[in-house]
């Protein structure tokens, strides 16, 4: 399977198993690319916490420039109702380490 294959599973599999292998895929075997990211952020309010877990992992090794976008994605999670969803998205922030926080700033303006 290649990269697209991978975000097909992610987008579409009902199973957990699967999602979760296809996370490690991509993160493991692809290049970083907004699409990847952005659709890997969207699992952070994934129902099962393993598949959270696993994409918390994968986005907090990101280095630069990709540490920097993934930050402008995740940041909208700080205002999810759930705090364990406030917090994660918190420590993968910290975890990144942004030197570009115009998007974080942005955000709370």
């Amino acid at each position: 399977m290649n990269c697209q294959d991978m975000l097909e599973v992610l987008r579409n599999s009902l199973s957990p198993t699967e999602r979760r292998q296809a996370i490690d895929f991509l993160f493991n075997n692809c290049e970083p690319s907004e699409i990847i990211i952005d659709e890997a952020s969207k699992l952070l309010i994934d129902k099962d916490k393993g598949i959270r877990d696993v994409v918390a992992n994968g986005l907090s090794k990101l280095t630069e420039p990709w540490n920097d976008i993934a930050a402008a994605f995740i940041v909208s999670y700080f205002y999810n109702p759930n705090i364990e969803i406030r917090n994660l998205a918190a420590e993968i922030i910290i975890k990144l380490k942004p030197k570009d926080l115009n998007p974080l700033i942005q955000f709370f303006y």
